[in-house]
This record gives C-alpha cells, structure tokens and sequence, in this order.
C-alpha cells in the first residue's frame, strides 16, 4: 500500500532468492504476483518446474492476508490477489503500449516472450 492507501507492485521484483512467499525461502513479507496467481488457481499449487520446486500455498495466502486482507483494505483474500493481478496485467499493457503502439509498430508483427514470476515455465 502507498501513502495514499492505494495498492501499489514493484518497481522491484523479489526475484528467485529469497522470491515468493510460496516457495518457503525466508521471503514472503511482501506479496508477490506468483503468489497472488497461486491464490487464484492459475499456478500449482503444490510444485512448480515439473515437480522439482516445492510451493507452500499457505505462505502466499498468508503474505496477501497480511499485507493486504487485514486493514488496510479489508477484503478476502482472492479479492486481493485479484488486484494484484488486474495492477500487474493493466502495468503490462501499458508498457507493451510504450514500446510498440506508441513507436508507430504494431505488436501483431513480433513475437512475445513471456519469463519471470514463476508463470511460464509452470506445468499442471
């Protein structure tokens, strides 16, 4: 949360080490985008990386409860991951916007490849 009491991402990522609250590393004071899609089902919630990486669902659940559930917000925690995901998804766009649209390229020309936050390389 910012000074103004609004949900705020980044601009830092928790990278690998110590990462996510759900991969049990010591991280996790601050919700991450990994843990809000293991929140909401889109990730595995059990192991990541084809069964080598464990993932703790609790941990993230309770990184979101925390930060985010509990004052200041007040909403469930799948309302909140929910927001974590619109924020990073509407942050993406825009970015995608800059350096495509707004250069005068069309983004249906190039190929996009999408790493970080545990999402690309999960397998169900």
């Amino acid at each position: 949360m910012d000074e103004a009491g609004s949900l705020r991402l980044g601009p830092k990522s928790a990278g690998s080490e110590p990462g996510p609250a759900a991969y049990g590393r010591g991280g996790g004071t601050d919700p991450t985008v990994t843990d809000a899609n293991i929140v909401l089902g889109r990730l595995n919630p059990d192991f990541l990386l084809d069964g080598d990486m464990r993932i703790f669902r609790h941990l993230s659940e309770s990184a979101i409860r925390e930060k985010l559930c509990r004052p200041p917000l007040g909403i469930g925690t799948v309302e909140a991951a929910q927001g974590i995901v619109r924020l990073i998804n509407s942050a993406m766009s825009r970015a995608i916007s800059i350096v495509s649209l707004e250069r005068g390229r069309d983004p249906r020309d190039f190929v996009m490849y999408a790493y970080g936050g545990g999402w690309p390389c999960a397998r169900r």
